[in-house]
């Protein structure tokens, strides 16, 4: 995502390296659809789902990468 997720007063922002505040409304596009994911993954990661063995898929996870990085997966 390039930055942290933030939540202030009612509202999502993400917060980057350099310290710029970024409404989530504002974000691009990758970054409102990567923050869900996010998000469930490190429920997820914390919770006994994974202790059985379980195969989480994800389809096209590329999707929203500018094409240079497209090019790395």
């Amino acid at each position: 995502m390039n930055g942290t997720y933030l939540r202030e007063k009612e509202k999502d922002f993400i917060l980057h390296k350099d310290n710029r505040k970024v409404n989530l409304s504002n974000a691009s596009s990758g970054q409102q659809e990567t923050l869900p994911l996010v998000t469930v993954l490190k429920v997820l990661n914390y919770s006994s789902f994974f202790n059985g063995g379980a195969t989480l898929y994800i389809e096209e996870p590329e999707a929203h990468l500018f094409p240079t990085a497209q090019m790395k997966w």
